[in-house]
C-alpha cells in the first residue's frame, strides 16, 4: 500500500524583475523565461531580467522563505542561450535547444563570480533529440536529466567533465 502525502504551499514570493510576459525567453519561447535548478548549494532561479536587457540573472533562493539571498547578473541574453543548469554554484548554458549536437557556450561561477564564453564544442553535449525542453542536474546521483518533448525522448548523461 503506498501512502500519499499532502503539502501545502508554505511560502510565496514576488520577484519584480523576474518577466512575467514570456518576453525574455531562451532561444525556443514556450514560456521559458525562468528556470529552477537545484544543486548541492540548494535551490536557484535563473530568469531573463526584465530591467537588463533580458540577461539572465542567477538567484540563490532560500527553500523555506522564497526570498533570495543573493544574486549574480550575468553578461549572456537569455534568447542566446538553449537551455541552462547549475552545479556546485556554477551555471552551465547550452548554445542550443534544436541541434543534436550542441555544447556548453556559457559559464557562471557564482563562487568566484567569474564568467566565461567557451570555444565551439569544448564542453560538447550531444543531445538525442531535437527539442531540448528541460536540462536539470541532480545532486544526488550526479546525473543530467534532458527530455524532449517534441520526439519524447528521455535521457540521462553522467557529467565527466566541468570547468
Amino acid at each position: 500500500m503506498q501512502k500519499h502525502l499532502k503539502r501545502n504551499i508554505t511560502a510565496e514570493n514576488h520577484l519584480k524583475s523576474v518577466d512575467s510576459d514570456n518576453t525574455y525567453t531562451y532561444q525556443w519561447g514556450g514560456y521559458t523565461t525562468t528556470d529552477f535548478a537545484v544543486d548541492e548549494y540548494g535551490l536557484w532561479l535563473v530568469y531573463g531580467n526584465r530591467s537588463n536587457n533580458c540577461y539572465l540573472v542567477i538567484a540563490k533562493i532560500n527553500p523555506d522563505t522564497l526570498n533570495v539571498e543573493h544574486s549574480w547578473a550575468t553578461t549572456i541574453r537569455s534568447g542566446s542561450v538553449g537551455n541552462t543548469f547549475m552545479k556546485c554554484g556554477v551555471l552551465y548554458a547550452t548554445n542550443s535547444y534544436s541541434e543534436t549536437s550542441t555544447y556548453i557556450r556559457y559559464t557562471y561561477d557564482t563562487n568566484t563570480g567569474k564568467q566565461k564564453s567557451l570555444p565551439l564544442n569544448r564542453i560538447p553535449f550531444n543531445q538525442p533529440g531535437t527539442y531540448n525542453t528541460m536540462l536539470d542536474y541532480n545532486p544526488h546521483d550526479g546525473l543530467l536529466y534532458y527530455a524532449d518533448d517534441y520526439q519524447g525522448y528521455l535521457a540521462t548523461f553522467p557529467i565527466v567533465k566541468s570547468v
